[in-house]
Protein backbone atom coordinates (compact mmCIF):
# COMPACT_ATOMS: atom_id res chain seq x y z
CA UNK A 1 0.00 0.00 0.00
CA UNK A 2 1.15 3.56 -0.97
CA UNK A 3 0.52 6.34 1.08
CA UNK A 4 0.11 10.18 0.06
CA UNK A 5 -0.21 13.84 1.45
CA UNK A 6 -0.86 17.18 -0.32
CA UNK A 7 -2.27 20.26 -0.60
CA UNK A 8 -3.68 20.20 -3.56
CA UNK A 9 -5.61 18.06 -5.56
CA UNK A 10 -6.17 17.71 -9.59
CA UNK A 11 -9.52 17.86 -11.05
CA UNK A 12 -8.66 13.90 -12.14
CA UNK A 13 -7.60 12.92 -8.36
CA UNK A 14 -10.59 15.38 -7.25
CA UNK A 15 -13.34 13.43 -9.17
CA UNK A 16 -11.75 9.94 -7.71
CA UNK A 17 -11.55 11.26 -4.26
CA UNK A 18 -15.62 12.63 -4.94
CA UNK A 19 -16.54 8.98 -6.11
CA UNK A 20 -14.71 7.13 -3.17
CA UNK A 21 -16.15 9.31 -0.49
CA UNK A 22 -19.63 9.68 -1.77
CA UNK A 23 -19.90 5.50 -2.48
CA UNK A 24 -18.09 4.47 1.12
CA UNK A 25 -20.87 3.82 3.78
CA UNK A 26 -18.81 6.05 6.15
CA UNK A 27 -19.29 9.03 3.53
CA UNK A 28 -19.66 12.85 4.94
CA UNK A 29 -19.58 16.17 3.72
CA UNK A 30 -16.54 16.99 5.68
CA UNK A 31 -14.52 14.88 3.88
CA UNK A 32 -15.23 15.55 0.51
CA UNK A 33 -12.63 17.21 -1.66
CA UNK A 34 -14.50 20.54 -2.53
CA UNK A 35 -14.67 20.70 1.38
CA UNK A 36 -11.52 21.83 1.17
CA UNK A 37 -12.07 25.45 0.38
CA UNK A 38 -14.60 25.92 2.92
CA UNK A 39 -12.16 24.78 5.81
CA UNK A 40 -9.47 27.46 4.12
CA UNK A 41 -9.05 30.40 6.33
CA UNK A 42 -6.88 33.54 7.35
CA UNK A 43 -7.38 35.41 10.25
CA UNK A 44 -5.12 37.67 12.89
CA UNK A 45 -4.95 34.28 15.41
CA UNK A 46 -4.44 31.08 13.17
CA UNK A 47 -3.78 29.99 9.90
CA UNK A 48 -5.78 27.32 8.52
CA UNK A 49 -4.77 24.35 5.89
CA UNK A 50 -6.19 21.70 4.53
CA UNK A 51 -4.17 18.56 3.81
CA UNK A 52 -5.14 15.68 1.45
CA UNK A 53 -3.78 12.39 2.56
CA UNK A 54 -4.62 8.96 0.44
CA UNK A 55 -3.52 5.64 0.29
CA UNK A 56 -3.90 3.37 -2.95
CA UNK A 57 -3.37 -0.30 -3.04
CA UNK A 58 -3.16 -1.61 -6.78
CA UNK A 59 -3.83 1.54 -8.17
CA UNK A 60 -7.48 2.07 -6.39
CA UNK A 61 -8.20 4.19 -3.49
CA UNK A 62 -8.49 2.37 0.05
CA UNK A 63 -8.44 5.51 2.24
CA UNK A 64 -9.08 8.62 1.70
CA UNK A 65 -8.37 11.69 4.15
CA UNK A 66 -8.92 16.05 4.68
CA UNK A 67 -7.32 17.42 7.33
CA UNK A 68 -7.63 20.88 8.34
CA UNK A 69 -3.56 21.72 9.47
CA UNK A 70 -3.77 24.56 12.27
CA UNK A 71 -0.73 26.29 13.40
CA UNK A 72 0.02 26.88 16.81
CA UNK A 73 0.60 30.60 17.52
CA UNK A 74 4.15 31.77 17.55
CA UNK A 75 6.07 28.32 17.00
CA UNK A 76 6.13 25.93 13.68
CA UNK A 77 3.98 22.85 15.40
CA UNK A 78 0.69 22.22 14.08
CA UNK A 79 -2.77 20.43 15.34
CA UNK A 80 -4.04 17.95 12.56
CA UNK A 81 -8.15 17.46 12.44
CA UNK A 82 -9.68 15.17 10.51
CA UNK A 83 -13.40 16.10 10.96
CA UNK A 84 -15.03 13.36 10.38
CA UNK A 85 -12.54 11.20 8.91
CA UNK A 86 -10.28 9.54 7.27
CA UNK A 87 -12.77 7.52 4.94
CA UNK A 88 -12.40 4.18 4.54
CA UNK A 89 -13.67 0.81 4.20
CA UNK A 90 -11.73 -1.81 6.44
CA UNK A 91 -10.24 -1.25 9.60
CA UNK A 92 -6.66 -2.58 8.78
CA UNK A 93 -6.01 -0.41 5.59
CA UNK A 94 -6.69 2.29 8.99
CA UNK A 95 -4.03 0.50 11.38
CA UNK A 96 -1.51 0.45 8.25
CA UNK A 97 -2.54 4.02 7.68
CA UNK A 98 -1.53 4.67 10.82
CA UNK A 99 1.81 3.37 11.23
CA UNK A 100 2.40 5.68 8.39
CA UNK A 101 0.84 8.67 9.73
CA UNK A 102 2.02 8.70 12.42
CA UNK A 103 6.11 8.84 12.21
CA UNK A 104 5.34 11.31 9.13
CA UNK A 105 3.32 13.59 11.40
CA UNK A 106 5.19 13.96 14.42
CA UNK A 107 7.83 16.17 13.16
CA UNK A 108 5.60 19.12 13.46
CA UNK A 109 2.03 17.63 15.24
CA UNK A 110 1.50 18.99 19.04
CA UNK A 111 -1.64 17.17 18.30
CA UNK A 112 -3.79 14.44 15.68
CA UNK A 113 -7.55 14.08 15.68
CA UNK A 114 -9.37 11.85 14.21
CA UNK A 115 -13.55 10.89 14.15
CA UNK A 116 -14.16 8.90 11.32
CA UNK A 117 -18.25 8.60 10.59
CA UNK A 118 -18.01 5.05 11.04
CA UNK A 119 -21.14 3.45 13.46
CA UNK A 120 -20.44 1.90 16.71
CA UNK A 121 -23.15 -0.86 15.82
CA UNK A 122 -21.69 -1.64 12.78
CA UNK A 123 -18.12 -1.97 13.30
CA UNK A 124 -17.27 1.48 14.85
CA UNK A 125 -15.74 -0.60 18.02
CA UNK A 126 -13.02 -2.23 15.79
CA UNK A 127 -12.17 0.88 14.59
CA UNK A 128 -11.83 2.33 18.12
CA UNK A 129 -9.37 -0.60 19.05
CA UNK A 130 -7.50 0.32 16.32
CA UNK A 131 -6.99 4.21 17.36
CA UNK A 132 -6.16 3.08 20.80
CA UNK A 133 -3.66 0.72 19.57
CA UNK A 134 -2.28 3.76 18.42
CA UNK A 135 -2.20 5.30 21.33
CA UNK A 136 -5.23 7.78 21.01
CA UNK A 137 -7.43 8.34 23.23
CA UNK A 138 -11.46 8.73 23.17
CA UNK A 139 -12.76 12.20 23.67
CA UNK A 140 -16.52 11.39 24.53
CA UNK A 141 -17.35 14.20 26.35
CA UNK A 142 -16.81 16.72 22.71
CA UNK A 143 -20.29 15.52 21.71
CA UNK A 144 -19.59 14.70 18.07
CA UNK A 145 -20.00 11.06 18.41
CA UNK A 146 -24.02 11.20 18.90
CA UNK A 147 -26.47 12.32 16.35
CA UNK A 148 -30.13 12.33 15.83
CA UNK A 149 -31.16 10.87 11.87
CA UNK A 150 -35.19 11.91 11.19
CA UNK A 151 -36.46 9.89 8.12
CA UNK A 152 -38.18 12.57 5.75
CA UNK A 153 -38.63 9.79 2.88
CA UNK A 154 -42.23 9.33 3.05
CA UNK A 155 -44.60 12.21 1.86
CA UNK A 156 -44.45 15.66 3.59
CA UNK A 157 -48.08 14.81 5.19
CA UNK A 158 -46.54 11.90 6.61
CA UNK A 159 -43.48 12.88 7.74
CA UNK A 160 -45.44 15.64 9.54
CA UNK A 161 -47.45 13.29 11.38
CA UNK A 162 -44.69 11.76 12.66
CA UNK A 163 -43.72 14.72 14.83
CA UNK A 164 -45.12 15.16 18.51
CA UNK A 165 -48.23 16.87 18.80
CA UNK A 166 -46.72 19.83 20.28
CA UNK A 167 -43.88 20.51 17.11
CA UNK A 168 -47.04 19.86 15.24
CA UNK A 169 -48.90 22.71 16.94
CA UNK A 170 -45.97 25.07 17.26
CA UNK A 171 -45.77 24.92 13.62
CA UNK A 172 -49.17 25.72 12.60
CA UNK A 173 -48.73 28.25 15.46
CA UNK A 174 -46.17 29.97 13.32
CA UNK A 175 -47.97 29.57 9.99
CA UNK A 176 -51.07 31.05 11.63
CA UNK A 177 -48.44 34.04 12.57
CA UNK A 178 -47.90 34.71 9.16
CA UNK A 179 -44.33 33.82 9.36
CA UNK A 180 -42.18 33.37 5.98
CA UNK A 181 -39.17 31.27 5.75
CA UNK A 182 -37.37 31.93 2.20
CA UNK A 183 -33.96 30.62 1.05
CA UNK A 184 -31.73 33.98 1.12
CA UNK A 185 -28.00 32.01 -0.10
CA UNK A 186 -26.74 35.61 -0.41
CA UNK A 187 -24.44 38.40 1.46
CA UNK A 188 -27.41 39.62 3.04
CA UNK A 189 -29.27 36.30 4.46
CA UNK A 190 -25.62 35.16 5.55
CA UNK A 191 -25.04 38.11 7.70
CA UNK A 192 -28.41 37.70 8.90
CA UNK A 193 -27.82 34.11 9.98
CA UNK A 194 -24.21 35.32 11.51
CA UNK A 195 -26.22 38.25 13.75
CA UNK A 196 -28.71 35.75 15.10
CA UNK A 197 -25.80 33.25 16.12
CA UNK A 198 -23.68 35.88 17.81
CA UNK A 199 -26.73 37.04 19.88
CA UNK A 200 -27.15 33.52 20.54
CA UNK A 201 -23.44 32.83 21.55
CA UNK A 202 -24.00 35.23 24.11
CA UNK A 203 -26.71 34.14 25.80
CA UNK A 204 -24.93 30.35 25.88
CA UNK A 205 -21.64 30.60 25.97
CA UNK A 206 -20.51 29.57 22.72
CA UNK A 207 -18.22 30.72 19.90
CA UNK A 208 -19.95 32.95 18.04
CA UNK A 209 -20.08 32.18 13.79
CA UNK A 210 -18.44 35.24 12.28
CA UNK A 211 -20.19 36.18 8.76
CA UNK A 212 -17.46 34.82 6.80
CA UNK A 213 -17.66 31.19 7.85
CA UNK A 214 -21.13 31.21 6.52
CA UNK A 215 -20.65 33.13 3.50
CA UNK A 216 -17.35 30.51 2.75
CA UNK A 217 -20.33 27.67 3.08
CA UNK A 218 -22.56 29.69 0.44
CA UNK A 219 -19.49 30.38 -1.99
CA UNK A 220 -17.92 27.03 -1.63
CA UNK A 221 -20.57 24.52 -1.28
CA UNK A 222 -24.21 26.03 -1.58
CA UNK A 223 -24.10 25.86 -5.85
CA UNK A 224 -26.54 28.87 -5.92
CA UNK A 225 -28.60 26.85 -3.46
CA UNK A 226 -28.78 23.14 -4.86
CA UNK A 227 -26.59 21.73 -2.22
CA UNK A 228 -26.72 23.46 0.40
CA UNK A 229 -28.86 27.20 1.52
CA UNK A 230 -29.27 29.61 4.34
CA UNK A 231 -33.14 29.57 5.15
CA UNK A 232 -33.91 33.16 7.23
CA UNK A 233 -37.68 32.90 9.25
CA UNK A 234 -39.37 36.29 8.71
CA UNK A 235 -42.24 38.22 10.85
CA UNK A 236 -43.61 41.14 9.26
CA UNK A 237 -39.72 41.16 7.20
CA UNK A 238 -37.84 40.80 10.85
CA UNK A 239 -35.63 38.09 10.76
CA UNK A 240 -36.57 36.00 13.90
CA UNK A 241 -34.51 32.65 13.13
CA UNK A 242 -32.43 31.29 10.63
CA UNK A 243 -30.29 27.79 9.40
CA UNK A 244 -27.13 26.69 7.25
CA UNK A 245 -28.29 23.91 5.54
CA UNK A 246 -25.89 21.13 4.00
CA UNK A 247 -27.38 18.26 1.42
CA UNK A 248 -24.92 15.49 0.56
CA UNK A 249 -25.20 12.15 -0.84
CA UNK A 250 -29.08 12.08 0.16
CA UNK A 251 -28.37 13.32 3.40
CA UNK A 252 -29.75 17.08 4.75
CA UNK A 253 -26.96 18.20 7.43
CA UNK A 254 -28.61 20.91 9.84
CA UNK A 255 -25.36 22.35 10.50
CA UNK A 256 -25.80 25.39 12.22
CA UNK A 257 -29.38 26.90 13.23
CA UNK A 258 -30.04 30.82 15.27
CA UNK A 259 -33.11 32.22 17.04
CA UNK A 260 -33.51 36.25 17.77
CA UNK A 261 -34.05 37.38 21.11
CA UNK A 262 -37.27 39.19 20.24
CA UNK A 263 -39.58 36.66 18.45
CA UNK A 264 -42.90 37.61 20.37
CA UNK A 265 -42.94 34.63 22.33
CA UNK A 266 -43.49 32.27 18.72
CA UNK A 267 -41.83 28.94 18.61
CA UNK A 268 -39.91 30.17 15.72
CA UNK A 269 -37.47 27.16 15.18
CA UNK A 270 -39.93 24.45 14.77
CA UNK A 271 -41.24 26.41 11.42
CA UNK A 272 -37.36 26.56 10.73
CA UNK A 273 -37.11 22.99 10.79
CA UNK A 274 -39.76 22.02 9.23
CA UNK A 275 -38.83 23.91 6.30
CA UNK A 276 -35.25 22.43 5.95
CA UNK A 277 -37.12 19.06 6.19
CA UNK A 278 -38.99 20.27 2.94
CA UNK A 279 -36.18 21.89 1.64
CA UNK A 280 -34.31 18.72 2.10
CA UNK A 281 -36.97 16.26 0.32
CA UNK A 282 -37.30 19.00 -2.65
CA UNK A 283 -33.46 18.32 -3.11
CA UNK A 284 -33.53 14.37 -3.36
CA UNK A 285 -32.39 14.04 0.49
CA UNK A 286 -34.57 10.97 2.58
CA UNK A 287 -32.07 11.36 5.61
CA UNK A 288 -31.99 14.84 7.45
CA UNK A 289 -29.25 15.05 10.15
CA UNK A 290 -29.44 17.20 13.38
CA UNK A 291 -25.58 17.40 13.61
CA UNK A 292 -25.39 16.29 16.90
CA UNK A 293 -27.52 14.64 19.71
CA UNK A 294 -25.64 14.80 23.76
CA UNK A 295 -25.76 11.44 25.44
CA UNK A 296 -23.87 13.23 28.68
CA UNK A 297 -26.65 16.16 29.17
CA UNK A 298 -28.04 16.13 32.68
CA UNK A 299 -31.78 17.07 33.19
CA UNK A 300 -31.80 21.07 33.52
CA UNK A 301 -28.75 21.41 31.41
CA UNK A 302 -29.13 23.40 27.67
CA UNK A 303 -27.91 20.47 25.77
CA UNK A 304 -31.01 18.62 27.21
CA UNK A 305 -33.46 21.34 26.62
CA UNK A 306 -32.19 20.80 22.71
CA UNK A 307 -32.16 17.53 23.06
CA UNK A 308 -35.71 18.07 23.67
CA UNK A 309 -36.48 20.14 21.33
CA UNK A 310 -35.28 17.96 18.37
CA UNK A 311 -36.74 15.01 19.92
CA UNK A 312 -40.23 16.87 19.14
CA UNK A 313 -39.38 15.77 15.37
CA UNK A 314 -38.24 12.07 15.70
CA UNK A 315 -39.97 10.61 18.95
CA UNK A 316 -39.59 7.46 17.96
CA UNK A 317 -36.23 7.45 17.03
CA UNK A 318 -33.02 6.23 18.78
CA UNK A 319 -29.71 8.26 18.55
CA UNK A 320 -27.25 7.36 16.15
CA UNK A 321 -23.69 6.43 17.73
CA UNK A 322 -20.84 6.72 16.04
CA UNK A 323 -17.00 6.69 16.74
CA UNK A 324 -15.99 9.06 19.09
CA UNK A 325 -13.42 11.88 18.32
CA UNK A 326 -9.92 10.38 18.98
CA UNK A 327 -6.46 12.23 19.51
CA UNK A 328 -3.15 11.82 20.48
CA UNK A 329 -1.01 14.67 21.99
CA UNK A 330 2.79 14.48 20.27
CA UNK A 331 3.55 17.00 22.35
CA UNK A 332 1.58 17.26 25.81
CA UNK A 333 3.42 20.20 27.25
CA UNK A 334 3.02 22.46 24.54
CA UNK A 335 -0.48 21.26 24.14
CA UNK A 336 -1.04 22.27 27.72
CA UNK A 337 0.35 25.45 27.40
CA UNK A 338 -2.18 26.43 24.58
CA UNK A 339 -4.82 24.69 26.04
CA UNK A 340 -4.70 27.28 29.48
CA UNK A 341 -3.88 30.42 27.03
CA UNK A 342 -7.14 29.38 25.40
CA UNK A 343 -9.12 29.07 28.95
CA UNK A 344 -7.90 32.36 29.62
CA UNK A 345 -8.81 33.52 26.23
CA UNK A 346 -12.50 32.58 26.44
CA UNK A 347 -12.47 33.44 30.24
CA UNK A 348 -11.74 36.81 29.41
CA UNK A 349 -13.84 37.26 26.47
CA UNK A 350 -16.89 36.01 28.47
CA UNK A 351 -16.33 38.43 31.05
CA UNK A 352 -16.17 41.51 28.40
CA UNK A 353 -19.19 40.38 26.64
CA UNK A 354 -20.99 40.53 29.83
CA UNK A 355 -20.24 43.99 31.25
CA UNK A 356 -20.93 44.79 27.41
CA UNK A 357 -24.35 43.11 27.96
CA UNK A 358 -24.50 45.03 30.61
CA UNK A 359 -23.89 48.53 30.13
CA UNK A 360 -26.43 47.51 27.24
CA UNK A 361 -29.55 46.87 29.22
CA UNK A 362 -30.79 49.77 30.60
CA UNK A 363 -31.40 51.27 27.12
CA UNK A 364 -32.66 48.05 25.94
CA UNK A 365 -35.24 48.53 28.73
Amino acid sequence: MECYVCDTLCADQAKRWEEFVAASPSRHYKQAPRWAEVERRDDRFEVRRPLYFWCESDGELVLTGLAVRRRLPGTRYSFYEFNRGPVFRDQEILNDWLEWALPTLRRDAVRLRLAPQWLLAEGGDDVETVLERHGFRRRRMMGMWSTLLVDISANEDAVLHGFRRQARQNIAKCQKAGLTVLAEVDDAGCETLSGMHADMALRVGVRPLPVSAIERVSRCWANDGADGTVLIARENDRPVSGALVISYAGTAYLQTMASATDHGGLPTSHLLVWEVIRWAKAHRCDVMDFCGYSLVAQPGESLAGVNQFKRGFAPGTEPTRLVAPHEILLRPVLHEVYAAARRAETKYRRRRDGRTQGRESPRES
